[in-house]
């Protein structure tokens, strides 16, 4: 959902993620979210462990922002134009504990613990703390990491948050499709 100039950012191991570093920068991607409600920020790392990406603007909508990790430009841009479109053109709200069907795989919604951090271009542009969800994507037998069975080499999706489908006795909710998001007041199943 943001222009297709729009510039990744590098972080290293041990280092703050990227932020706004001139005023141009900063009024650019201001004219993306008045224009298309969502800016949406990768950061490419040393590795998976340390790329990811996240999107600035939901939190005027009174929305957590979302963020993934594990995958670069363009996957997790594409994972994120996804998701918030059902926020920014239907009023889906999302919460921590929902599993969305993104036509497979799935994702489970967790609680960012340090979004600032994380968020730093999100933390920049909001009067207000930010607040975060993770989606966390499934194996191919959408399983979800911390499940009995998770295949192990999608593990680059470090979990910034506790998911709570570690919790024993957890059982998993209907997924709520992000393609045919619920209609009466974007409430949704949680876990």
């Amino acid at each position: 959902m943001s222009s297709p100039d729009r510039p990744l950012r590098y972080r290293g191991r041990g280092q703050q993620p990227p932020g706004i570093h001139s005023v141009r920068q900063r009024e650019h991607i201001q004219r993306v979210i008045a224009a298309e409600g969502v800016w949406i920020q990768a950061v490419h790392g040393d590795g998976p462990s340390t790329t990811y990406g996240y999107t600035v603007g939901l939190n005027r909508l009174d929305h957590p922002e979302l963020l993934v990790t594990g995958m670069g430009c363009p996957s997790v841009c594409n994972v994120l134009d996804m998701v918030t479109h059902p926020v920014l053109e239907h009023g889906m709200r999302l919460r921590a504990g929902m599993v969305l069907d993104l036509g497979a795989p799935l994702a489970g919604l967790i609680e960012v613990v340090r979004p600032g951090w994380w968020l730093t271009i999100a933390r920049e542009l909001s009067a207000q703390p930010v607040r975060a969800l993770q989606l966390v994507l499934s194996d191919e037998e959408l399983r979800l990491p911390g499940t009995p069975g998770y295949d192990l080499p999608l593990a680059a999706q470090p979990l910034l948050g506790n998911p709570i489908w570690t919790v024993p006795g957890w059982s998993a909710p209907d997924p709520v499709s992000v393609f045919e998001p619920p209609t009466s007041g974007g409430e949704s199943a949680t876990l």
